[in-house]
């Protein structure tokens, strides 16, 4: 197990270089208007489960912690993904050695040490890998059940992320947040399964929802988090602001009134 070096500086300094670059990197984000934006409870451990199907999900983690849900956040990361961006040590994620089963019940002691009384997000990813979109219904691991028991009481903030293209040279996100579940673990052998398979398939469930969204570029049925157009390039981007100042007309980089 590697150990987080968490500091706060380096926290402030490295989330506000995240939204810098999704920012830069994306047309719009967003969340859907069903999103429902939680009232924590005061000492009570938070897993922000949240799908995984990109290089920027991690990014986002610390963007919404700081923008959406304005909590502290820590992250699970794989150790040999975290030996490769050491940098995210500092921020406050911490890596489990999967190729070690000795590793797991000192990992779990370790988080139940950071967490205890205290209402922060631990990310974690619990498809356990990179996944499609298309991989659907999505199949989580155990872990974040095992860790849930490690408490009296724990939130469920379950997360889909989608990322595609709409009407500009940028991709756009959109962030769609289920109903907060607190949950009372149980000590019966069928509870991590039982916990894990719902949880999956209620994700599932909503990630279809969000994919008729994307599909249909529905943004009514969006509420914007920022936006910054792109247009084309900058030579035609001139061009087009040309041709609109000789005809009076109003221009704009975007290539849609939405």
């Amino acid at each position: 197990m590697i150990p987080h070096q968490k500091n706060a500086w380096v926290t402030r300094w490295f989330s506000g270089l995240a939204e810098s670059k999704l920012r830069k990197n994306f047309r719009r984000c967003s969340l859907t208007q069903t999103s429902v934006i939680p009232d924590f409870e005061p000492g009570v451990p938070i897993l922000g489960l949240v799908n995984h199907t990109s290089w920027w999900d991690a990014l986002m983690g610390m963007y919404m912690a700081r923008r959406v849900f304005r909590k502290d956040f820590y992250g699970v990361f794989a150790a040999e993904e975290l030996r490769r961006y050491g940098i995210f040590r500092l921020v406050g994620c911490y890596g489990l050695d999967r190729s070690d089963p000795r590793d797991f019940k000192p990992f779990l002691k370790y988080t139940r040490e950071i967490l205890s009384g205290k209402s922060a997000i631990l990310w974690i990813f619990p498809q356990g890998e990179l996944m499609s979109h298309d991989d659907s219904p999505m199949k989580f691991k155990t872990g974040f059940a095992h860790i849930a028991r490690q408490f009296p009481r724990v939130h469920l903030l379950k997360i889909n992320l989608f990322y595609d293209f709409w009407v500009d040279s940028k991709p756009e996100i959109v962030i769609d947040v289920l109903p907060l579940e607190t949950v009372v673990p149980r000590k019966e052998p069928g509870f991590v399964d039982e916990l894990t398979d719902g949880t999956a398939r209620e994700m599932s469930e909503r990630l279809e929802a969000v994919r008729r969204i994307v599909r249909e570029r529905d943004s009514a049925a969006l509420k914007e988090l920022f936006r910054r157009e792109h247009g084309a390039n900058f030579f035609y981007d001139f061009y087009r602001g040309l041709k609109a100042l000789v005809r009076g007309e109003r221009f704009r980089r975007a290539h849609t009134d939405d």
